[in-house]
């Protein structure tokens, strides 16, 4: 029995690692971000998209930013047609490419 907690956080790290928690997520999540990208109706409101709360939409650059519920401030998912933008600065967005014409975000 002492040994079910340690194997259970060993395991949760390894599941975090590989990224499979966050995949699934965006699998199950992807066509509803993309019917509301094609608006990128501005809000402020909670909105549930697939699995996510999204807290915010914001219109950016020519994308879409959804701020999502993180542990580690603001950021979310940017659908950006025409590529990321470069950061203009220590406190502007910053983009990671993430899957087709989607990136993570954060500042």
């Amino acid at each position: 029995m002492s040994l079910v907690a340690p194997l259970l956080v060993i395991g949760t790290v390894a599941l975090v690692w590989t990224g499979l928690p966050e995949n699934i997520g965006w699998r199950l999540s992807q066509d509803s971000l993309e019917r509301a990208a094609g608006d990128c109706l501005v809000t402020d409101v909670d909105a549930r998209y697939g699995m996510y709360t999204v807290t915010s939409v914001e219109q950016y650059r020519g994308g879409c930013l959804f701020e999502t519920r993180g542990l580690l401030g603001l950021g979310g998912y940017a659908y950006m047609p025409d590529g990321a933008p470069e950061s203009q600065g220590e406190y502007e967005y910053k983009f990671r490419h993430y899957d087709g014409v989607w990136f993570r975000y954060w500042i």
